[in-house]
């Protein structure tokens, strides 16, 4: 993306890798101004990383949704699924 895309107001995406439950990484983009509600692909999710807070817990746990801050990524990894 260029220096550009971020400022362009209408950009966010949703990318999942591939591999089975226990092993697909999600990448939420946000290249908006404002903050972005995304919708959770089914399953249990836990952070790895968010560029907008790197101090944020990582392992916190997502299951429906996850709030992504202005102009920022948050990664989550599949979690392994609680009996």
């Amino acid at each position: 993306m260029t220096v550009e895309d971020w400022h362009d107001a209408s950009r966010h995406c949703l990318a999942v890798t591939g591999g089975d439950e226990t092993s697909r990484l999600l990448a939420l983009f946000n290249a908006e101004s404002a903050m972005i509600e995304f919708t959770l692909p089914e399953g249990d999710w836990r952070l790895e990383i968010d560029s907008a807070e790197p101090a944020r817990d990582a392992g916190q746990s997502f299951a429906r949704t996850c709030t992504v801050q202005p102009l920022s990524v948050v990664i989550l990894a599949s979690a392994p699924r609680r009996p």
